[in-house]
């Protein structure tokens, strides 16, 4: 036998749940970012040509250009319901790392 116990194997599946928790959570902070970024950038853009000229704007209007680029460089973002849907596989895998913890007789949190 290769030495595999029921709780060895229960716990085995708890980390690989919790890998796919952060994996996905990861995914869906960076999408909340580029959201929240572009949003931030369309507000400035607003500001700047509402009063006439960039002043006070332009400086963050740079800064916040700069992380967006960078953070697109890096996450190329995907429609909603990849979203949507990404968020309900988190809640399984946190459902599913809940029963195998219990199998494993843990309380990891």
């Amino acid at each position: 036998m290769s030495g595999l116990t029921p709780k060895k194997l229960a716990e085995s599946l708890v980390e690989k749940h919790d890998r796919f928790i952060a994996e996905y959570g990861d995914e869906l902070e960076k999408s909340k970012q580029v959201l929240m970024l572009r949003e931030k950038r369309d507000q400035l853009v607003h500001w700047m040509e509402e009063n006439g000229s960039k002043g006070k704007f332009a400086r963050e209007f740079e800064d916040t250009e700069r992380e967006y680029k960078g953070l697109m460089a890096t996450f190329k973002p995907k429609g909603q319901s990849y979203y949507e849907g990404l968020k309900g596989k988190v809640e399984e895998n946190k459902k599913a790392r809940s029963f195998w913890l219990e199998k494993a007789g843990g309380t990891k949190a």
